[in-house]
């Protein structure tokens, strides 16, 4: 009998690579219909991630239907703007929400720090914005570059 590396072979992952839902339950010893099942996935894919960065490769993890995913560059880019489009729509509801906080209800220290907070963030959100409107342009290097002998 052979012995394997437990629970997961993380140097034989690689991009494209899918982990089953079945080899999750195993390793996780947590059905996919039990509740804790989404929290032991989202260790795993945080774990998948972190050991591969440790080697020195860098992927995108993704859950898909109860199994994880190693996207693929191609892949990837369509799901990090998709996450990215997401989370800036958290972060607007979130904003949204912190506004919505009657100060009169909040002691001296805590009126302070939540009109510091909005006051942040709003200039956040609105940088993002501004930047969503700025259309990019080439832009021509101005200083010389290193002149290569030849």
């Amino acid at each position: 009998m052979k012995a394997g590396k437990h629970p997961l072979d993380f140097d034989t992952l690689d991009k494209g690579h899918v982990i089953p839902v079945e080899q999750i339950e195993k390793l996780t010893k947590t059905k996919r219909d039990e509740a804790a099942f989404s929290m032991e996935l989202m260790a795993l894919q945080k774990r998948v991630h972190d050991e591969l960065s440790e080697r020195g490769r860098k992927v995108v993890v993704c859950q898909d239907h109860g199994s994880l995913r190693i996207l693929t560059d191609a892949d990837a880019v369509d799901y990090t703007a998709r996450l990215f489009s997401q989370r800036r729509g958290q972060l607007f509801r979130a904003h949204g929400y912190a506004m919505s906080i009657e100060v009169a209800n909040l002691d001296d220290d805590q009126k302070a720090c939540h009109e510091r907070n909005v006051l942040v963030q709003g200039a956040q959100l609105s940088a993002m914005r501004e930047a969503k409107r700025t259309a990019l342009k080439a832009v021509r290097r101005q200083t010389p570059g290193i002149e290569h002998a030849g």
